[in-house]
């Protein structure tokens, strides 16, 4: 969807990785950025030269700078019984604690070192 004024730029700013029932997702090269969304019943994205996976439906973010990620992973179904998330990035496994009570749906921000 193009909600600017005029045409869209003829090269767009970022490459569609995957765009499917179970996962959408997109790299933005110039922000460094990976931003995927996770249904249920979704497997794990591999793209641009690493492989991701989650353990419950989800949208995570994840910017890349010298030392690591940015992640911001959101539970997807703001379910109130969900206590974490677990990110599998490249093999490596990180638990991402989901906010409680009045802050459930809030995204969590890890830092995820290389």
């Amino acid at each position: 969807v193009y909600a600017g004024e005029g045409l869209p730029a003829g090269k767009l700013p970022f490459e569609v990785l995957r765009n499917d029932t179970l996962v959408q997702a997109v790299w933005q090269p110039a922000a460094s950025t990976l931003a995927a969304v996770f249904y249920p019943g979704s497997d794990r994205l591999l793209a641009k030269g690493l492989s991701l996976s989650v353990s419950a439906p989800c949208a995570v973010l994840l910017k890349r700078d010298g030392k690591g990620y940015v992640c911001a992973v959101t539970d997807a179904c703001m379910d109130p019984d969900l206590k974490e998330i677990t990110l599998t990035l490249d093999g490596r496994s990180y638990s991402v604690p989901m906010p409680q009570g009045m802050l459930g749906g809030k995204p969590a921000v890890i830092r995820l070192e290389r």
